[in-house]
């Protein structure tokens, strides 16, 4: 019976520590959130209505964070988030603003790769109207 109870603490603290271990990592590096959470914590930075020198001034500020480039509308591809590049845009899948910048806010490893980008889409007098996230899984 002892002998129960010893295995039973044992493997308790050892999946309680697993647990204090990933959320220690969650709160060390912010890019394990998830989307949702990302996109939150950009808003905070650059709310919504944000001019976009500003924003690509707040992209720049951040170390780790860089742009990758500054394009047109948002599309919103059903597997995956693409700045389109002027005039090649594809009416088949619906786009958020006239103009966007693509950044690069960092990459984590766990078992895979994962690099995560931020779409800051603009309307036609440049503020911000909508933030996107993508994490993209480099599969082995």
């Amino acid at each position: 019976m002892h002998r129960c109870k010893r295995v039973l603490i044992v493997v308790s603290m050892f999946i309680i520590s697993i647990f204090l271990l990933v959320m220690t990592a969650m709160v060390m590096n912010p890019l394990l959130r998830t989307e949702s959470s990302i996109r939150n914590n950009l808003l905070r930075i650059t709310p919504i209505g944000t001019n976009r020198n500003e924003v690509a001034t707040a992209i720049n500020d951040v170390e780790g964070w860089s742009i990758r480039g500054f394009f047109g509308p948002v599309v919103l591809h059903p597997t995956l988030l693409t700045p389109t590049r002027s005039g090649q845009h594809d009416d088949r899948f619906p786009s958020v603003g006239v103009r966007s910048i693509e950044a690069h806010l960092g990459t984590y490893r766990l078992i895979i790769r994962v690099d995560v980008s931020a779409f800051f889409a603009f309307d036609e007098n440049d503020e911000l109207i909508e933030i996107f996230v993508r994490k993209q899984y480099d599969l082995p």
